[in-house]
């Protein structure tokens, strides 16, 4: 049953982008940035926060993490059955994080961290199709681990 629920919603909404905001970009006092997005599903379900932190003031090093508003666990599948539109969403919201922090000056490098297997095969996908064409793309095994690392590509020089 889930199966064939995944096969159809990847062939009819493989490239559906769900209405997103950008919420905010703040700077601590130690220099470190943040910037927050979000979006609802068709049901409203769930509110998705996607946000994407640097890691030191000036450093241009940040790590992409994505959650639901109020559940107790984000580990656990939301039972919407909509794993294609949603990363499709949080893909475009990804580029659209990498376009703004490059105009801002503020982007070298992007680490995404999946936080499974199964999710891991879903964002190389759309990380293959949709950013790597733009981006430099590279995969590090981390303890097992994968780690998805966009590169700022370098500028041309004018």
């Amino acid at each position: 049953f889930p199966v064939t629920i995944l096969i159809r919603e990847s062939e009819i909404n493989k490239d559906k982008i769900l209405p997103y905001t950008f919420d905010n970009k703040s700077t601590d006092e130690m220099g470190e940035s943040t910037y927050v997005y979000s979006f609802k599903t068709p049901q409203n379900t769930n509110k998705y926060i996607v946000q994407f932190t640097s890691e030191g003031a000036g450093a241009g090093y940040y790590e992409r993490i994505f959650s639901t508003t109020g559940r107790e666990s984000n580990l656990s599948q939301t039972g919407e059955n909509l794993p294609f539109t949603i990363y499709r969403t949080v893909t475009a919201i990804t580029l659209d994080f990498l376009d703004r922090a490059n105009k801002d000056h503020d982007f070298d490098t992007l680490i995404i961290a999946p936080i499974s297997d199964q999710r891991s095969i879903i964002v190389k996908k759309f990380t293959n199709d949709y950013i790597a064409p733009k981006y430099k793309v590279e995969y590090i095994d981390e303890g097992g681990k994968e780690l998805v690392v966009i590169k700022n590509k370098p500028r041309s020089k004018q």
